[in-house]
């Protein structure tokens, strides 16, 4: 682990009218929000998400963030406001796999047109999946950058 000055993560392209997230990724948290069962779980930001921030960037507390809580095995998102930092920002590599992972957020149903999930190989980083219900003469894969 090592201690840093806030910056955005290299690669991310901000709005100038878009207020930067307040966390950095990989950056050690604290759930500080009694309102959750994970109060007081420690773990690491995987994933910054803006969405909810673009649309209204007069509130700044609007950023989510998913957190890696190792002690509970689970992965959660929390708004900027329900984190605290402990100032400690781990190092990428401690969160590329060990081994081939998949996480699906719906249940899959027969009339589902498309899911959303995020796989992890070995050596790797979470990357989004998305299926798609589509008529096609062979199964194609298209990379996107996820916004």
């Amino acid at each position: 682990m090592t201690r840093r000055t806030k910056t955005v993560h290299e690669g991310t392209v901000m709005s100038p009218t878009v207020p930067a997230p307040t966390f950095e990724l990989y950056e050690r948290v604290i759930i500080k929000s009694k309102e959750t069962e994970f109060y007081g779980e420690r773990g690491a930001i995987v994933c910054i998400e803006s969405s909810a921030i673009k649309r209204d960037p007069s509130q700044p507390d609007r950023w989510a963030y998913v957190v890696h809580l190792p002690t509970c095995e689970v992965w959660r998102t929390f708004l900027q406001s329900d984190l605290e930092s402990e100032g400690v920002v781990d190092a990428e590599s401690v969160h590329r796999g060990t081994r081939p992972e998949i996480s699906f957020d719906l249940v899959v149903k027969e009339d589902n047109d498309w899911m959303e999930g995020t796989y992890r190989l070995r050596d790797e980083l979470w990357k989004v999946v998305i299926f798609r219900k589509d008529d096609v003469q062979a199964l194609q894969l298209q990379p996107t950058v996820w916004k």
